[in-house]
């Protein structure tokens, strides 16, 4: 616990302006760092799903990420559990299906990587991704619920 709470130390500790420049609370970086980390892959992705919760945010509209239901639902087989819309259902403060904004805490330790990509997102206008988990894991982007159904069918049907 020691070594994590002295990196996350710091990692705040040489980003502190961009940490004070970014308009969030050190406590709401570092979850959704965590929530960008379990959602993501590689930093360019880190940063564009970064700026994808950002704009959801700025347009009032849940997170709606199916990690945190991974985190809420503490124990599930697969991933699938938590696409699973019964378990979307569930009460958990943790759940940005049911809770707009972001969990009340993180989901996961964030790495350095994760932090940072948060600090400094991609510029987009996108407000929907989808990682092509049966293919190569590319992450696919969508400024209207549209298209991100459209990118459904061609890439997780």
């Amino acid at each position: 616990t020691r070594r994590i709470l002295n990196q996350t130390q710091k990692v705040y500790d040489e980003n502190k302006a961009t940490f004070d420049a970014s308009g969030f609370s050190v406590h709401e970086v570092l979850t959704l760092a965590s929530v960008v980390q379990f959602e993501a892959k590689t930093l360019d992705d880190m940063k564009m799903i970064s700026q994808v919760f950002r704009n959801r945010l700025d347009a009032n509209m849940a997170l709606q990420s199916s990690v945190t239901v991974c985190y809420a639902l503490y124990e599930y087989d697969s991933w699938k559990d938590c696409e699973n819309l019964d378990n979307q259902q569930l009460d958990s403060p943790y759940n940005t299906y049911l809770y707009k904004g972001l969990p009340i805490g993180p989901i996961t330790n964030p790495s350095e990587q994760s932090i940072i990509a948060t600090l400094n997102p991609t510029a987009n206008d996108y407000l929907f991704f989808i990682a092509d988990i049966y293919g190569d894991g590319s992450v696919y982007y969508a400024k209207t619920y549209a298209e991100h159904l459209a990118n459904v069918e061609k890439y997780l049907k």
